[in-house]
């Protein structure tokens, strides 16, 4: 990947964040801000999908479904009673998700371990959203499965979100290694590459889009 792509590099801050905020119109209801579903959790790791309903719904969001196993309905339900649960599989994702049409933004990945079942059902996820138009926002797990199956042509259009560990799973079926001293160049090369956006967590987070920019999110912890 090195050595072909022109990168532009610049720095989001808060105040940049500022503008991005809109206020909401005082007549607005939950169905005006969108439905989002979000793909998470497996048997022993309902945290998971329990800190990520959490930041999903503190996003904005105006509605959210949790697909998780059965295993992890109860604690779902108690903790994070705003959510509506879909229960898939038993103790990890086993079945197909359907009518994905009906949803604004589509999460998988926190906690969803690595079943093979669970990697042949993400792999049709893969296919039917890109069919259907569908922007996949893709963590976790869900960036294993992708990387132990060699599925990264499927990665067209979607957003990755790799910490270190997972962008160098990655990068090892393209043939190299995680460099931290290289990790907004191998961002920015890995988005152009593969037709998709790259949010590489750190302590100064690279966001990588598909058009070889990239900007850098100043933090005070990594997150």
């Amino acid at each position: 990947m090195s050595g072909h792509y022109n990168i532009s590099m610049d720095y989001f801050t808060p105040n940049d964040a500022k503008h991005l905020i809109s206020l909401r119109s005082a007549d607005s209801h939950k169905g005006t801000y969108g439905h989002g579903l979000l793909i998470a959790g497996s048997y022993g790791m309902a945290g998971a999908a329990l800190m990520a309903a959490r930041a999903c719904l503190r996003s904005g969001i105006g509605l959210l479904t949790v697909s998780t196993p059965e295993c992890n309905r109860i604690i779902l339900q108690t903790t994070v009673p705003e959510a509506m649960v879909c229960t898939n599989g038993e103790r990890c994702w086993t079945d197909r998700v359907d009518n994905i049409s009906r949803y604004s933004a589509i999460a998988v990945g926190p906690g969803l371990g690595t079943n093979p079942d669970t990697g042949n059902v993400l792999a049709r996820l893969l296919k039917s959203a890109s069919d259907a138009g569908k922007q996949l926002t893709i963590d976790a797990d869900a960036l294993n499965i992708i990387a132990s199956s060699d599925l990264l042509d499927l990665l067209e259009g979607t957003i990755i979100t790799p910490h270190p560990g997972e962008f160098d799973r990655l990068l090892k079926c393209c043939g190299q290694s995680y460099d931290k001293s290289r990790r907004s160049e191998q961002a920015s090369e890995f988005a152009a590459q593969y037709n998709c956006h790259v949010i590489l967590k750190g302590h100064a987070t690279v966001v990588a889009s598909r058009r070889s920019s990239a900007s850098a999110i100043r933090s005070i912890r990594a997150f």
